[in-house]
Parts: structure tokens; sequence; C-alpha cells
């Protein structure tokens, strides 16, 4: 059996002891049951068989926080005295689908589909080497961004 400390995605308590007959991996995003309800949690660390009882983890998903996540996570936490699950609900997890060079999870390209200006913002972008976009709130200006960043880590370079 294993054990292993979970903090509850949004919530504002600590952490708490499941167990899974499966080794799950640091990081994973898992399903566990609190009272009546069935909560999303972040593995944090692998544990010591507790002197309570302990429940069991419903199901451990294709999701999975990287090392530097939950670093963030721990710091967030410290820095502001929040819960580890309050952190985490302001981090997205990453697909745990193809693993890159560099330790990262790289998801399968995005549905994101732009308009006809926002392709030509893309294209003033792309040939330009420092460019920024001007936009009303909600005109799209994440969005061409989001595709750009997208077709770099295509080509084998890093965005922020």
């Amino acid at each position: 059996m294993n054990y292993y400390n979970i903090a509850l995605i949004g919530s504002p308590l600590g952490e708490f002891t499941y167990h899974s007959e499966q080794e799950i991996q640091i990081g994973r995003r898992v399903s566990v049951h609190v009272k009546s309800k069935i909560l999303n949690g972040v593995v944090v660390q692998k544990c010591e068989k507790p002197d309570f009882s302990t429940n069991a983890i419903i199901e451990s998903s294709e999701y999975i926080f990287s090392q530097k996540q939950i670093a963030l996570a721990r710091f967030i936490a410290s820095y502001y005295i929040c819960s580890p699950g309050d952190a985490f609900s302001i981090i997205t997890p990453f697909l745990d689908k193809v693993t890159t060079w560099d330790g990262f999870t790289q998801n399968q390209k995005s549905k994101i589909q732009l308009s006809e200006k926002q392709n030509e913002a893309l294209l003033f972008l792309q040939q330009h080497k420092v460019a920024l976009l001007f936009g009303d709130t909600g005109s799209g200006k994440t969005e061409v961004y989001m595709k750009y960043f997208e077709k770099m880590v295509a080509d084998g370079k890093t965005s922020i």
C-alpha cells in the first residue's frame, strides 16, 4: 500500500493523507472523497503509513503538475499565507502526453480559431522581431499570442 499527502485544489484546508495500491507520481492530479463529495487534489508527497485509517484515492487523472509548479505553489502558500490547495487552484496542470527535451509536457495543438483580423495580427508578429498588439479588452489579443506561442513551441523554441 502507498500513502500520499494530497492538497485539495481550491480548499483552504491543509494536506490530507490518502492511500492507493498503485504507485502515483508526485504532482499527479487525483480525485478523492471528502465527506460526501468527490474533489480534485494534487499528490504533493509520498509518506509513511499514518496511525489513523485513510480513504483510498478514487482515480488518478492524466493531468500533472511539474516539479517547478509544485515549488511555485509551495512558495505562494508560504508567502501569501494560504493553503497549498488554494495555491494550486491558480496553476494549470499539464496533460501528461508527450515529454519534451526539457522535461515539460507538450499538449496537442490547441483549438484556437483566429478571425481574419487576428490572422493579420499574427502575421505582423511573425514578421517583426519586436511587436506589441493594442486593442480593447476582449478583442482577442491573447488568442493571437497563444497561437504564436503554439507555433514557436512546435518549432522547438521557447516563449514566455
